[in-house]
């Protein structure tokens, strides 16, 4: 009998049986297999389902992530892989040249354990995690596809072109770049663990970093018109030594917020300030450690909301004559910050470490009335138990000041 099934219906047929058997064979296997004796396009077929995007095709995983867990990946091809969502740390043995995957691109996607066969020279990476790979190379020219309009980070629409595309929420670890990264913005990437990482900032390059780490990379040109909201610049390097910043000179605005100049949750070690955080402009520091900083000058009035919760303020001086009123300052510390003078009208004082901050008040009582004033502390004392046992041993020195001189006098009419 002579059939007359369509070629193609049939080797699907085919490989879906096949894959059933793959399947179950391998469900039963403890080790993992290489599956030698196949053609490159012969795994293709196993391993993958081919979808068509507009005039391409991607490949995807065709079997469970169980099965997959179980076959030597070494001999099979990654080219056209769509490289979104994968956790490749489950897999053994893959290699992938990125340049050769789905439209040059990779999102939200782990290479723990992927061995690159080239370096990225053109294309999208936005979410991936390079912690636990080999030979990850990026280079040759690198930008990034986010730029700031009106205070708020979008992504370009424009085309990628010959250069790599950095886009955000990406770890660097383990990766070494060839090229400095010169446009637009870096957002939630942690470079710690990079090699030969170069930012390049000023006008017309790098204008934002927001929500990063810059641990091992370096960073050149200045900070004039940059927003650094969420930026961590410990371990980061520097031609000079130190970065060197002049508050009233950085980019107004955040994602959040677009008439402040932001510095929440900023770690500002090897940060040197060349101006004080004060004059016209309002800044916004909640969150902010400027533990290993110098130079750091604050005028109460300009901090946005008065919000100085979650601060670590050592090394940070006030400026005489100002106080700190009506603010936010849960887990706020104050330990090693110079002239900090609080008052007794305060929003709340949760978890606050009041130590080297001096209190001014007119009824002691007001103080006991702030929110969280029970769980504030002092010289790893409670502060409501020292600023009562300061308060009780500065009323009886003045009146033991007092009783003195009584007793001088009525000694004196005695005589």
């Amino acid at each position: 009998m002579r059939l007359a099934i369509d070629e193609g219906k049939k080797r699907k047929i085919i490989i879906e049986k096949v894959r059933k058997e793959l399947i179950e064979v391998l469900g039963k296997q403890d080790k993992v297999v290489k599956l030698e004796g196949f053609s490159t396009e012969e795994l293709n077929e196993l391993l993958f389902n081919s979808v068509e995007e507009g005039d391409t095709k991607k490949k995807i995983f065709a079997l469970p992530n169980s099965i997959l867990q179980k076959i030597d990946m070494s001999n099979v091809s990654f080219n056209d892989f769509y490289a979104k969502n994968i956790d490749f740390g489950q897999f053994t043995g893959v290699r992938i040249d990125p340049n050769k995957l789905y439209n040059k691109s990779c999102f939200y996607t782990s290479f723990a354990g992927v061995t690159f066969l080239n370096g990225f020279r053109s294309g999208y990476i936005e979410g991936c995690n390079f912690t636990g790979s080999k030979n990850a190379v990026i280079g040759d020219r690198i930008k990034t596809r986010l730029n700031r309009c009106n205070g708020v980070l979008e992504a370009e629409n424009s085309s990628i072109g010959k250069d790599v595309a950095l886009g955000e929420k990406n770890v660097f670890k383990d990766v070494t770049f060839e090229s400095p990264i010169t446009k637009g913005n870096i957002v939630s990437s942690d470079f710690t663990g990079s090699k030969d990482a170069v930012i390049e900032l000023g006008p017309d390059r790098i204008s934002s970093i927001v929500d990063c780490r810059l641990k091992d990379a370096t960073l050149k040109g200045n900070l004039i018109g940059c927003i650094i909201q969420g930026t961590d610049f410990r371990g980061a390097n520097i031609d000079n030594g130190k970065i060197e910043l002049y508050p009233d000179k950085l980019g107004v605005g955040s994602i959040y917020e677009s008439d402040v100049i932001d510095f929440s949750d900023c770690h500002f070690a090897g940060v040197k300030f060349m101006r004080p955080i004060g004059g016209k402009n309002v800044y916004k520091i909640k969150g902010a450690d400027f533990t290993g900083s110098e130079g750091v000058i604050i005028h109460p009035s300009v901090i946005s909301k008065y919000d100085y919760s979650n601060c670590k303020l050592a090394g940070v001086n006030f400026i005489p004559g100002t106080s700190i009123s009506d603010a936010n300052l849960n887990g706020t510390d104050f330990t090693g910050s110079v002239g900090a003078v609080i008052s007794s009208s305060q929003r709340s004082i949760v978890d606050a470490n009041l130590t080297d901050a001096s209190v001014k008040f007119v009824d002691p009582d007001d103080f006991f009335a702030i929110p969280g004033i029970n769980s504030a502390t002092y010289n790893g004392k409670k502060f409501k138990t020292v600023f009562k046992e300061t308060i009780s041993k500065d009323f009886d020195d003045s009146i033991k000041t007092y009783t003195k001189k009584i007793n001088a006098a009525i000694v004196k009419a005695s005589e």
